[in-house]
């Protein structure tokens, strides 16, 4: 019955159920056909974890993968990051912009409400190594105790 909704794709964190022949790389060009730049524009960066991210991955000048990845993906040549999730994420467009993003004035994100902030810093947990985790957690739960 499931297999009729289309093919499993296991993530991270949860499996997704993709439609038959459709994925992120049709989606791709679909969107830069929508936007006026035709359907085979190069991408500058693309970032995936799984085997089903590989097309996506070939399209861009640059793809890599967090260090996360499926090991069919490095063995298929993608470049790997060493941080996983999110935090590889940042690696990657860090390659791209030549710097760690948020550092210059054009990538700097805007000043956030202190409970903002403090949702961002939860989600951010997981990418954190066990060592630094301890200390996030502290830092969170004194945080959570100033915005009441």
């Amino acid at each position: 019955m499931l297999a009729e909704l289309g093919r499993p794709v296991r993530g991270h964190y949860q499996t997704d159920f993709v439609a038959a022949g459709t994925g992120k790389a049709r989606g791709l060009r679909v969107l830069a056909r929508e936007l006026g730049a035709g359907s085979e524009a190069p991408l500058a960066l693309a970032v995936g974890d799984t085997t089903s991210d590989l097309e996506m991955l070939r399209m861009a000048h640059m793809g890599i993968a967090p260090g996360n990845a499926e090991p069919a993906l490095r063995r298929a040549g993608v470049r790997v990051v060493r941080r996983s999730a999110q935090a590889g994420l940042a690696q990657a467009v860090a390659r791209l912009v030549g710097h760690p993003p948020g550092r210059c004035s054009l990538c700097a994100p805007p000043r956030l409400a202190t409970s903002s902030r403090l949702l961002l810093d939860l989600l951010a947990v997981d990418d954190l190594g066990r060592w630094r985790l301890a200390d996030r957690a502290l830092q969170l739960v004194l945080a959570s105790r100033k915005t009441d």
